[in-house]
This record gives structure tokens, sequence and C-alpha cells, in this order.
């Protein structure tokens, strides 16, 4: 009898709410598990602010407001189901639930390694560049999926096991109208997890938060959230302005007859914590401190993004941001002009160094689209370059600096009397932050930190980075070695160096919510006139102004009378200053944070900076600077989505019918949804299939944003030979070998074509060359082979196929050209 009342009461729809209540509660518990467990691991990497006690208080604080609202999301669907089906909606409950705490774990693990809140920036990556990240922190692993797998297999046990419990009808009612009030009232949610300006830091505010939370809130705000005030009708190009920029260089500078050469070295993560006077962590870049009394030096400087997404857009072109960075835009990127197009148009050779890989968020695309003439990444280190050691994840991002710096000087060749614009960035002081001779670099970083005069806890702080410190100290040097073989280049008397970070490095603990932007600011030449220390507040979007009306009113180069920069000329005052206007784009699709003049806002918080930019919550929250973002904002998306940057597109009229009618095909096929390798793998087995013109449809739709994939461009021309278009086929493997001399395939694929088209010859030079870049190809041995039999010259392919065995004993298409060869 009682196990039937037990079950009548739990069929009616009171026992249901009772039971959503309580198995919603559960989420508190875990919530808290996670929060002790993300706090372990923190302490395990970072240095933990003080007051841990309060921190952890408060972060229950949070995790309850979490609670709170997820309780609320769920009510509607989970209660409606139970109307039906009482067990499914139980299953329901818990499964989603299980997910939610799971997904929680992940994002505390996530931000114990980066000490940064994932937020809507994971929605501006492709999955190829999240599984690359996440490997170079040395995530991915067993050690990071187990505890996931525990901490669900613990939430479902606890979302049954609160079953037991039981509440009244009248509290279960009373619980889902606290649920739904919380979720609804903005003041309700602040009052349990305040901003950021009610914490001392953004290092203690990000260690409180709920990460869960943050994820999800920046998520809504991505996708629902919507330009606070009136929205105005825009038309026309409304960043268009004269190109009226004073030259503020030219008076700081010696002027010279020929034009002198600008060599950008933009270092991965050089925040204005770790470099010149004053700096929090200073002491660890040495050579680098020396140019800042030895140089122009700007103390006070700001990047335009807090990711290496937006500085080459901002530092080159002073350029919007679009949604997620204006590189991410690829094929889209409206009309637009640059210090690299401009410079490149007018005598300049324009080139791009990095040792890391050119396609990562779309540099590729970007800096052919500036036209730039030589771009150089990890694909063109020949032996004997090494990459740079790998994380525990197995991830490497490419060469390190020293290497990069080097390979540079070996393609640059000796000094010319024509002007260079080059580009550099760097890729070792990044996550895994391993240096080569790491042992040697960690003993000089303990040397270093016992002669610096920090006091015990600074000490301890930066004990925890030694392996950020001991990179650091490897970059520095790798920098100075840099400028040191241009001092013995002919041209160096011309030659200006500008020295920046892309954003300050993420896992050391920012101290406020602009420290991520702030990074020092260089300029070391031959020709400056003296050493100055420059207080007044720039950003990398008044570079380009800069410089061009320095090469305009000096050296005789054309700019455009209009422009749409966004930044204007670098501030020069000695005296600190702040004037400009400068939005700032935190993360890709976060574009949340305006300096305006001395007031700063920043997800919806508002402060004034100091003379060393620190903030303090402003007196008067309202602020005018709010109104410019938003206005930004809304501009921001305008100009980039319809091309009003430039008046007249930057395609011919031709190009652009091409476009439309490819825009067609792509979406004829369903294409623009899919990222590049699932691209590839489509077209690849479409080629297979025989319908080699759709397969050439597709590669075209990955190329618009993979130009430099040669693998892509490669299958393109193997399509054109398979269809016997020998010319097309050679066209396009030719171009694959133009950007990329060392891609071995591109040399057996027109080995392929030469023979196909009865030219034996020639297949046997491409042979040949291809193996001298990879003397133990298994592939271009076959096809030397093949070449050599067509040529009628037996002794010779016995050789080839000698060699080919030495390298691929089993290899079964030798094999028949060797017995075929004795018969």
């Amino acid at each position: 009898m009682a196990g039937a009342a037990d079950s009548i009461r739990r069929s009616h729809p009171e026992g249901a709410a009772a039971e959503y209540v309580i198995t919603s509660l559960s989420v508190f518990p875990m919530l808290v598990l996670i929060r002790l467990f993300e706090l372990v691991l923190v302490r395990s990497r970072h240095v933990i602010p003080p007051g841990v006690l309060v921190l952890t208080l408060r972060g229950l604080l949070a995790d309850l407001a979490v609670t709170l609202v997820v309780g609320a999301v769920l009510a509607l669907p989970i209660l409606g189901v139970s109307l039906l089906s009482r067990p499914v909606a139980r299953t329901a409950h818990r499964v989603a639930l299980v997910i939610f705490i799971a997904i929680a774990a992940a994002l505390s693990e996530y931000f114990a390694v980066t000490y940064v809140p994932l937020g809507a920036d994971f929605f501006g990556y492709n999955w190829s560049e999240i599984r690359e990240t996440t490997a170079s922190s040395g995530g991915g692993g067993i050690g990071t999926i187990l505890p996931l797998l525990v901490v669900a297999a613990l939430a479902w046990w606890v979302t049954g096991f609160v079953r037991r419990f039981r509440m009244s009808h009248i509290t279960a009612v009373l619980m889902l109208a606290i649920f739904v009030s919380f979720a609804s009232s903005a003041m309700l949610r602040r009052a349990l997890a305040p901003g950021v300006s009610a914490f001392p830091s953004q290092s203690v505010y990000v260690l409180s938060t709920n990460k869960a939370g943050y994820f999800a809130g920046a998520t809504f705000a991505h996708f629902l959230g919507s330009i606070s005030g009136a929205k105005e009708a825009l038309t026309g190009y409304p960043l268009l302005r004269a190109a009226n920029d004073p030259d503020v260089l030219g008076p700081l500078l010696n002027i010279g007859r020929e034009r002198p050469n600008i060599v950008f070295v933009i270092v991965e993560g050089l925040g204005r914590d770790f470099v010149g006077p004053g700096a929090r962590y200073g002491g660890f870049t040495p050579f680098l401190d020396s140019l800042t009394q030895n140089g122009l030096y700007w103390e006070n400087f700001l990047s335009s993004s807090g990711r290496t997404f937006g500085v080459l857009p901002g530092l080159l072109g002073s350029l919007p941001y679009g949604s997620s960075g204006f590189m991410s835009l690829g094929a889209r990127m409206p009309n637009h002009i640059s210090l690299v197009s401009l410079l490149g148009k007018q005598g300049y050779q324009t080139d791009y160094f990095t040792g890391g890989d050119k396609h990562f968020d779309l540099i590729d695309v970007f800096m052919e689209r500036e036209g730039v003439e030589h771009l150089v990444d990890q694909t063109d280190f020949p032996t004997p370059y090494v990459k740079a050691p790998a994380s525990v994840g197995g991830a490497s991002w490419g060469f390190s600096d020293g290497d990069l710096f080097k390979r540079s000087l070996e393609i640059l060749g000796p000094g010319t009397a024509k002007p260079r614009l080059d580009v550099y960035l760097t890729m070792t002081s990044h996550e895994p932050f391993i240096p080569p001779r790491a042992a040697e670099y960690h003993a000089r970083f303990a040397a270093r930190l016992k002669a610096l005069p920090f006091d015990s806890g600074r000490r301890t702080e930066i004990q925890r980075y030694e392996d950020v410190f001991s990179t650091l100290l490897y970059t520095d040097e790798s920098i100075a070695s840099l400028v040191h073989a241009y001092e013995r280049r002919p041209e160096f008397a011309r030659t200006i160096f500008i020295i920046t970070g892309d954003h300050r490095l993420i896992p050391v603990p920012e101290q406020s919510a602009l420290d991520r932007f702030r990074v020092p600011f260089i300029i070391f030449s031959p020709m400056v006139k003296a050493p100055r220390t420059i207080r007044a507040v720039s950003s990398h979007l008044d570079v380009t102004p800069s410089l061009l009306a320095f090469l305009r009113a000096h050296y005789g180069v054309t700019v455009p009378d209009t422009v749409a920069w966004i930044g204007t000329a670098i501030d020069t005052s000695t005296a600190f200053r702040s004037t400009h206007a400068i939005p700032l784009m935190r993360t890709k699709n976060g574009l949340d944070a305006f300096l305006d003049g001395t007031r700063f806002v920043a997800t919806g918080e508002a402060y004034d900076i100091d003379d060393s930019l620190h903030l303090r919550p402003a007196a008067n929250a309202t602020s005018a600077a709010r109104e410019k973002l938003d206005r930004f904002v809304q501009v921001n998306a305008y100009v980039t989505t319809k091309d009003r940057l430039y008046r007249g597109s930057g395609l011919g009229a031709a190009e652009l019918a091409i476009l439309a009618r490819e825009d067609s095909a792509f979406a004829a096929l369903r294409l623009d949804s899919m990222d590049v390798e699932k691209l590839f793998i489509l077209a690849r087995a479409t080629a297979l299939t025989s319908d080699r013109a759709r397969a050439r449809v597709i590669l075209r739709k990955l190329l618009h944003d993979a130009p430099n994939d040669q693998d892509a461009r490669t299958l393109v021309g193997r399509t054109f030979a398979w269809d016997k278009a020998y010319d097309s086929a050679r066209v396009a493997l030719r171009e694959v070998l133009r950007r990329g001399p060392q891609y071995v395939d591109a040399y057996a694929a027109l080995a392929d074509v030469e023979m196909w088209s009865g030219a034996p010859a020639r297949g046997l030079t491409l042979a040949d060359s291809g193996l001298q870049r990879a003397p133990r190809s298994a592939d271009l041995l076959l096809h030397r082979a093949r070449a050599l039999e067509m040529l009628n010259r037996p002794s010779d392919e016995l050789a080839a196929l000698d060699a080919l065995t030495s390298v691929d004993p089993s290899n079964a298409e030798g094999a028949k050209l060797r017995a075929r060869l004795k018969r």
C-alpha cells in the first residue's frame, strides 16, 4: 500500500515540481566541488591572490547564482515534459544537468591553464585552431579528459541520490518563483555575482567568477545581445576622413636621402608588465630594456586587441574589427589600404616572416590581400632547422624565434638599395613556453631572479612562472641577435626598428581589464636624434597614420587624400595625457571595451585611468565613452559587412562577376558552413568519383579561405591532369611551388603531368628537383624511376629503384617496375 501511495504521489504534478526543484538544487554542491577542483589546479600553476577564504566565499555566491539561473532556464521544458511522462522528464533533466556540470568542469580546467575565463571567443576559431591551441597548452590528453568523466559520473549519481529527499508543494512553488525571479532580475544576479569593479583586481574577479556562468553570459551576449541605445541609420562611408595627420615622427628622427627600411618585430605576449622601467615583472628582457633607454619609448601604449588576431590589421592598417577580427572576414574583407599595400606599390620590398603557421587566424589571406612579396612561415624552413619543442599535448607552434630571425636573413640575402618593409611575428613566448636549450635558460632565470631586487612576495610569484620568464630571456636574446645582425648590414643606417607586443601574455594574472592591451612600443634606429620616454597614451591603430605621414612629408610616399583609419597620429608628449578614442577588442567576438581620453569602459563597467594606466571605478558611472563604443560597434559592423570602408570595390567588374557565380555555386552545394578540413575531405571524395568539375568548385571555396592550403591546390592540379587539361594542371601546380618550394607532393604531381603528356624528360627534371629538397622521398624516387623507364635508360632506372628499395623496401609499384625491367 505504501508503495502504491508513493507511486500516486510521484505521478502528481505537485510531486513533479518538488522533484524538479530538489534535482536542480543538486547543481550547487557539484559547482562547489568544481570550484575546489579549480582552486587546486590554479594553485598548481599560478599564484593565488591573498585572502583565498574570502575569494572562495564570494565564488560560492556566484555558484549559487548560476544554480538558480539553471533552475529557471530548464523549468518550463522539463516540467512541460513531465506532464506527458515523468520518467522521460526525470531522465532528460538529469542528462541536461550532467552535461552542464561536465562543461563547467571543462571551463574550469581551461581557466586553470590560461587564467582567462573562456567566453564568446570560443566561437571565433575553427576546430583545427582550437585543437592546436589546446594541445599547445598541454590539454586534451587523458589528464584532461579523465577528471571530466569522473565529474560527469558523480553528477549522475548525485542527481539520482537527491531524489530521496522530500519537499512540500508550497516550498517547491516558492523555490520555482525564486528561480524565475532571480533569472529575470539583473539586480538580484548582480547582488550574488557582482561585476569586476567590485573586486580589488582583474585577477581576483576572474578567480571568483563562475566560469560556466561567465561563458553562458558571453555566449548570450554574442548571439542575442544588441547595441544599447538608439541605432543610427548608417549610409555612405562613415569612417572616411581627410588624410591630414601631422608628421609627429619627423622632428624625432634624422632625415636621410634614401627611403628608410622599416622593420616591425611583433613579439608574442610582450606586455608592458615585462619591459621597461617600472615594469611589474621587469628584469627578464635586458636587451629590450636597453632599447627603451636608447630609442623612442612609449610606456603607455595599447594594442588594439587582446589576442594575436587583431595585431596585423590594427598595426599595419588601422582597420576596423569585423565581428571576430578583420582577418576572419577572409575573402570578404572590404576594400581597404594598408602600410603594406601602399609601400609595396611605391618601390618597397615587403616581407612577412613567422616561425608558425601563416594560415592561423587567416594571416596569409590578409597579407596576400595586401600584396606582400615574401610570405615566409614554418613550411619554408629546410633541414637542418628543427621545430621548437612540443608541449605535453604534442603540439608545437613552429620554429623558435632565433631560427626565425636566422632564416629570414638567409632569405633576404645581402643588403640592397631597394627599401624594405619587414614584418616579424614571433611565437616562442607563447604556451607551452619551452625555449630551445630550456635547461640553460632556466639556469639563467634562476641566476637573474636571485640578482634582481624583488620582495619575497613578488619573488615567489615570479618563481611560479619560471617557464614564462625563462622563455622571455630567450626571446629577448633572439631579438638582440636580429638587431645585431642588421647592424652589420649596409642598410642599417637607414633602418627603423619598431618593436611591440601583440598583446600581454595570458597565463600571468592581470591586475586590471586594461592590462591585456598594454604593450611596450619602441622605435630604435640610428636615425633617432635622441632617446625619449613618451608617457602619452597611443595605440597600434595610430602607427600606420603616423608612419605614412612621416614618409609622405620627407620621402615622397603618396597617400590617398581620404582614408578610413581608426587611429590618428601617435601622441609624442613626454608628459602623461590621454586624448585618443580607442576601441578595443579583448577576444574574438568581444568588442566591448573603449578608451575615451581618461574614461575607460569594459564589459559594462566604467573607470577612470591615472597616469600609470591604473583603473579606478568612475565616480560618475554614466559616460559618453559608452555611447561612443555603441556607435563604433554599429559602424564597425556596417563598414565591414557592406564594403563601406573606401569608395569603389577592391575587385574589378569581371572579378565581381566570377565571385557572384562562385557564391551561387557554393550556396547550391551548401559549402558556406563547412570548415577547411571538411571541404578538403569532401573535395577529395568527389574527385575520386570522377565528378572533378564539382570537386574544383569545392576546392575554390576552400582556397578562398585558405589560399596556402597546398594539399588543396595540388588536388586542383591533379583533377585537371586526370581530365587531361595539362596546361591548367601546370598552372595550378606551379603556383603551389611558387608559394611553397619545399612542398614535395607538387613536384610529384607535376612530374605526372609531364609524363602523361608525353614529356618524360621534363618529368625527370621535376622529380630530381624535388629530390634535392627531399632526397629520401619514396614517391619522388618512384617518379624518377618511371621517367627513366619511359626514356629507356635501364641502368639509371635500376639505380633509382635500388635507392627506392633502400627507403621503402616493400614499395609495390617499385617492385612492378623492377619486374618489367628484368624482362
